[in-house]
């Protein structure tokens, strides 16, 4: 009587996360009164250069959906739209998740965040409380990739409502051949996406190549890159070494943030024009001036001012000459935002080098700016080291935003709220908490290490002078 209960036990499998994920969004869609055939004709229409159906055609939700599929496509090419649905399909095919774009291509459809299929059961997210994530607890983990490329993607935000971020560890299982990346440009560009957000990664283990635009870059353990969506991209692990000792395996720390679905979400409005003038509005804000006051300082009219910080086309220099310097800046500031990169590699050597190195000490602990030559950023990467705090009394500090740090080496304690008993976070482990909860972190050990991301909202509270 036993056997037969054993093996009936054992022939209920757990579904494979293909199988799952297919399921979580075939729930969304029929939520919105879609199938997933209307997803993919949703994008051949957009391959297929089809005008959008009057009000009068379709119903309003639908129309509104549609619309979205053809904005996060513009300005992508045939050939990259193509991939897109191919890999999409699959997905709703349930057979796994090719690569990330075409996942944050179903979760920008549909308007919620990209974590949101991962996350199982509804009943258990949490908003306030703090997702954490402990070394054994990787059985949630979605695996992905082709037959060329083997990836286990372990989210490390799961069940935890509202995140701006999305970190996971993803393991690099099948390395390609050091000659065919450096030397075959036919399959790096084959392999490049594009999609809206930004990209930090940190090589824990093994060596990887990031090939991000035209630039190919070798990244060894404890380096980092960090990257705008919207560049050609793909990242590669590697099968030697810098010693050439071969290498079975890569894994590493990404987190991607995905802008708010309010945002710009075309590739194509993703252009300097557009950047330009987005820190043009930042600045002015923060000025707390208004468009009729730099239209008063510049003899510009308004409606020439709001074109420019829209992204609209921008004909001669004078504009934007009368422009910054009534804000007070130089325009080369404005034009590379005072950086000079659309991405920021950081080298573990640079921890060392102390000319080079961007450093803040905070308390005993030290702050190493992993992006500091990074434009227009979301995020803020620290590597982040330290011995043990001694403190025995604290205040509780609060700040807008999110914060995701995780543990290399030593021990991390963080306090959350006045009655939550501190959570202990261990090497390997991981924590996201949003910083608007009262919240206090101190390290236990000597010579503890941490990844930390931190997002801020940039929003301004603009007044008006009489």
């Amino acid at each position: 009587m036993s056997d037969s209960t054993d093996t009936s036990t054992s022939k209920q499998k757990p579904k494979k996360v293909g199988e799952r994920l297919k399921e979580s969004i075939e729930r969304f869609l029929l939520m919105r009164g879609l199938t997933s055939k209307d997803i993919i004709s949703m994008i051949d229409d957009v391959l297929a250069n089809k005008p959008l159906k009057s009000n009068e055609e379709e119903d309003g939700d639908l129309r509104k959906i549609r619309e979205r599929v053809a904005l996060i496509l513009e300005g992508l090419d045939e050939t990259e739209i193509a991939r897109i649905r191919k890999q999409v399909s699959l997905i709703l095919k349930g057979k796994g998740v090719p690569s990330l774009t075409p996942l944050l291509f179903i979760s920008r459809t549909l308007n919620v965040r990209l974590g949101t299929f991962l996350d199982g059961d509804s009943s258990k997210i949490e908003n306030l409380r703090p997702a954490i994530c402990r070394r054994l607890m990787v059985k949630d983990e979605v695996a992905f990739g082709d037959d060329d490329e083997k990836l286990t993607y372990h989210p490390l935000s799961m069940n935890k409502s509202g995140v701006s971020m999305e970190p996971y560890i993803i393991e690099m299982g099948t390395p390609t051949e050091i000659d065919k990346l450096m030397n075959d440009n036919e399959f790096r560009k084959k392999r490049l996406e594009r999609h809206a957000g930004e990209e930090f990664i940190y090589v824990m283990k093994g060596r990887l190549v990031a090939q991000v635009g035209n630039e190919t870059i070798m990244l060894d353990e404890g380096d980092s890159i960090y990257y705008h969506g919207y560049l050609p991209h793909h990242i590669f692990s590697n099968d030697h070494d810098a010693q050439g000792k071969p290498i079975k395996k890569t894994d590493i720390l990404a987190v991607v943030y995905a802008p708010p679905l309010e945002d710009t979400l075309s590739i194509k409005q993703l252009n300097m024009n557009n950047r330009f003038g987005k820190t043009l509005t930042r600045l002015r804000q923060m000025m707390k001036l208004d468009v009729a006051e730099v239209s008063r300082r510049t003899g510009l009219k308004e409606n020439v001012i709001t074109s420019i910080e829209e992204g609209g086309q921008i004909t001669s220099l004078m504009p934007l000459t009368r422009i910054t310097q009534a804000l007070g800046v130089r325009l080369w500031t404005i034009i590379t935002n005072g950086l000079l990169r659309n991405y920021a590699v950081f080298r573990k050597a640079d921890l060392e080098d102390k000319d080079q190195a961007k450093t803040l000490m905070i308390g005993n602990l030290t702050h190493h700016f992993l992006a500091i030559n990074m434009s227009n950023r979301n995020m803020e990467p620290f590597f982040i080291e330290g011995n043990a705090t001694t403190e025995d009394e604290f205040e509780l500090e609060t700040r807008e935003g999110e914060e995701f740090c995780y543990v290399l080496e030593g021990k991390i304690k963080i306090f959350i709220g006045s009655t939550e008993k501190p959570y202990i976070i261990g090497k390997g482990e991981s924590i996201y908490l949003d910083t608007t909860i009262p919240h206090h972190i101190q390290t236990m050990e000597d010579g503890t290490k941490t990844i930390t991301v931190v997002y801020t909202p940039f929003t301004f509270n603009v007044e008006k002078e009489d």
